[in-house]
């Protein structure tokens, strides 16, 4: 996440140019699914620092996946609080975020719980958000997830990733001009691809402070795969957490959610 250290004023006029610069650039995506632009969450600190998560579904139970780093605050914990806004499809095909939103406390004994890989150099953090809390968005928003099923696990991922394909993260790096609580369109931001190593899959994307926590897709064989999540930029090399990471991290919560999500069966009198 990135802290705020300036405000800016500006005219109707700037901010609408903004607006309309982003959505031109989300259109040039050629055929990138709404649905896939729908799961990309923007998300933000009570203190101004803010990024990028996905919402994961597995049975019943949702799931905000983002980086370690983009969640903890200065004292490196994890905050008291997140607001977590609304996502609207457009007439137009476009997806826009907030400007509502809800809250989450992410902390036992509250409406959500967030878990660390058992490996402190996986920079993820997995928060489950209950069903009570999600309900909020009953008549002001649908709450847009991807199935955990349909993402790719480590061989399907190395099936998918190739140095031809066109590699996008779609995230909130940038505040919004003037005001905190506007409405806002992704940004999309592409390159291809440089390598991988024993821990990040390796593009050239032109990613900013504050694209932490974007996931990112690949086009390729004709389809969009989210390959992983924007972790770092070094020497001009956009690192990505694959997203068998969080899959294989997270897979004793994912199961214990597919446990509970299955029916009681009749009890036989």
């Amino acid at each position: 996440m990135r802290k705020s250290t300036q405000r800016f004023c500006c005219s109707a006029a700037v901010l609408l140019v903004a607006i309309f610069c982003n959505a031109q650039t989300g259109r040039s995506q050629p055929g990138l699914p709404v649905e896939m632009q729908s799961v990309v969450y923007r998300i933000q600190q009570m203190d101004g620092s803010y990024g990028t998560a996905i919402l994961l579904r597995e049975g019943d139970f949702q799931f905000l996946l983002t980086n370690w780093h983009v969640l903890r605050n200065d004292q490196r914990k994890m905050p008291e609080s997140v607001y977590v806004y609304w996502n609207h499809r457009m007439p137009n095909g476009e997806v826009i975020s907030g400007p509502d939103h809800f809250t989450l406390y992410p902390f036992r004994g509250k409406d959500t719980t967030f878990f660390r890989p058992a490996a402190d150099s996986v920079d993820l953090v997995l928060v489950s958000i209950s069903s009570s809390t999600t309900n909020v968005a009953k008549g002001m928003a649908k709450v847009y997830t991807i199935d955990c099923s349909e993402l790719l696990n480590r061989k399907t991922f190395g099936e998918a990733v190739e140095a031809g394909g066109i590699y996008t993260a779609i995230g909130y790096p940038s505040k919004a001009i003037g005001e905190e609580d506007v409405a806002r369109y992704p940004e999309y931001r592409w390159g291809q691809y440089v390598g991988t190593d024993s821990r990040f899959l390796k593009t050239n994307i032109p990613i900013i402070p504050g694209s932490s926590g974007s996931p990112v897709v690949v086009y390729t064989h004709g389809q969009y795969y989210f390959v992983g999540i924007a972790t770092m930029l070094v020497n001009g090399v956009c690192h990505i957490t694959p997203i068998f990471e969080a899959l294989e991290q997270f897979d004793a919560i994912f199961k214990r959610a597919t446990e509970r999500s299955k029916p009681v069966a009749p009890v036989d009198e």
